[in-house]
């Protein structure tokens, strides 16, 4: 449920920026979800399409890049992403150290008309 009211920021964010291009149509949105956030892409699309009736960005196509989770590894210097499955660095089996990413949501760019 929590993707409803983050897609109504989206949405607002959207117009808003839209308005101050003078567009007349929003045609795409680009967001950036990190793979850790608990925001389910079908979700905000679903929620998207709902709320941007009767609006500018009424049709525009939303598409999601995931950003993934980073780890470095403190005993031999290599940073690399997780694959779920294991923590561990692929170089030297050690456990790494979460640099921070993979929470991110964020609107990245938006395509207008």
């Amino acid at each position: 449920m929590h993707e409803y009211f983050i897609t109504q920021n989206i949405l607002k964010t959207v117009i808003d920026e839209a308005e101050k291009s003078g567009a007349k149509k929003v045609l795409e949105i680009h967001l950036a979800i990190g793979e850790l956030s608990s925001f389910e892409e079908s979700s905000i699309k679903m929620y998207f399409d709902i709320l941007s009736e009767k609006t500018i960005a009424c049709g525009a196509k939303i598409i999601v890049s995931k950003t993934p989770v980073e780890f470095h590894c403190l005993k031999c210097d290599f940073d690399y992403e997780i694959d779920h499955i294991s923590y561990d660095c692929p170089v030297c089996g050690e456990t790494g150290a979460y640099k921070g990413s993979g929470k991110e949501f964020l609107v990245e760019s938006i395509e207008i008309d």
